[in-house]
């Protein structure tokens, strides 16, 4: 039974028939490590390990641990849920994945969605989190999700209140999460990012006509200098509160294009000799623009919006070139910066075109080939 879907997710309760899968997860080398061993061997250990556990939970306490899916393919990656153990007094949050579906933000929005569920459909206030203090990885990632110090209280014996002992594979870090606070910041984050994204797509028409009245070059590079901290707060904000959304994600690469439309214009405007030299670079990278919009919206009918690291280095590069042709008239740095754009420009194309379905934040063409190895669109 499916219990709820992410944007590239499906999670569904457990039935016997995922006992393979199940044999397999359980014993991956840092399921042995981090999480212990559950001494399933065979078929038929999986299938009393699902009935005793997940499918015991579901009857008891309504929840339990589920199996997770890419939704493109249906391809079974891992298993996250809620878990209650005698030996706490709060509902845990737990997760594992197969070794080639980690690293790519799949555990991240697995566990998010679970929080949400916990506190909508189940009325939890508060979760909790159980933790080898070697896996370094899951604390980065519930720290990421809001976990911190467990209320205060005291799990088990020993001097510190953050340590749970006994775990199955010796002593554990215990993390805990307020939901109702958590639920509040990701909506003040969610806020928090608009806001900035909205601030950078208002500089647009103030940069065009500041050019137009021919303002002096350090009102336009203050513009663009507010513009270019936007760009980078926004995601700090949105990342650092779990607010990251499609949405917001689209809204980003639209006000970034507009943004640096509006800065080419008030270049052309002011610095038109020095410009006219670049044409050619500079009419390559806008129909790479159009291209990259045009391909990513027949195919997937929705613009690009992979934020890769090299159209990071393309805008970091293109705002220093126009801070230096805005502050002092030199055009030096142009020339490197338009090669960055149209790097930056085939490395999209190549990514929409190895996308089997439309993702958001793809980091390189890399990524996007692991994202189709592991998502195989039915026909």
């Amino acid at each position: 039974m499916s219990v709820l879907q992410t944007a590239r997710l499906s999670l569904h309760e457990f039935t016997t028939d995922d006992a393979e899968f199940v044999r397999g997860l359980l014993n991956d080398p840092s399921f042995l490590r981090f999480i212990g061993d559950r001494h399933v061997r065979t078929l038929d250990d999986a299938r009393r390990y699902l009935v005793a556990g997940p499918i015991a939970s579901y009857a008891r306490h309504g929840f339990g641990l589920y199996l997770v899916r890419l939704r493109a393919s249906a391809t079974p990656i891992g298993m996250c849920g809620l878990l209650k153990r005698d030996t706490l007094d709060d509902v845990d949050v737990g997760f594992a994945f197969m070794p080639e579906f980690r690293g790519q933000g799949y555990a991240r929005e697995a566990a998010s969605a679970v929080m949400d569920l916990a506190r909508t459909a189940h009325g939890l206030s508060r979760v909790v989190a159980i933790v080898s203090p070697d896996n370094v990885a899951s604390i980065a990632l519930l720290r990421s999700l809001g976990f911190g110090h467990p209320f205060g209280r005291r799990y088990g014996p020993g001097a510190d209140p953050r340590l749970l002992l006994g775990a199955d594979t010796g002593p554990a870090l215990l993390f805990g999460c307020n939901l109702d606070r958590l639920d509040a910041a990701r909506r003040r984050g969610w806020l928090g990012s608009l806001a900035l994204t909205l601030a950078r797509l208002a500089l647009a028409p103030a940069i065009i006509a500041a050019a137009i009245h021919e303002a002096r070059g350090w009102i336009l590079a203050a513009m663009l200098l507010a513009g270019f901290v936007s760009d980078i707060l926004d995601g700090v904000v949105a990342r650092r509160y779990g607010a990251i959304t499609p949405f917001l994600r689209r809204l980003d690469s639209v006000a970034d294009t507009i943004f640096y439309l509006a800065t080419a214009y008030a270049a052309w405007t002011l610095h038109p000799a020095s410009l006219r030299e670049l044409a050619w670079p500079i009419a390559v990278v806008i129909a790479g623009e159009a291209t990259n919009f045009l391909v990513a919206f027949l195919k997937f009918h929705r613009e690009a919006s992979y934020h890769a690291w090299s159209a990071k280095v393309w805008g970091a590069l293109l705002f220093s070139a126009l801070m230096a042709l805005f502050g002092t008239g030199s055009a030096a740095m142009l020339p490197v910066a338009l090669l960055s754009g149209i790097i930056a420009q085939c490395e999209s194309l190549a990514i929409t075109a190895v996308l089997p379905i439309w993702h958001h934040d793809v980091p390189s063409v890399w990524h996007a080939w692991r994202l189709r190895e592991s998502s195989v669109v039915p026909s």
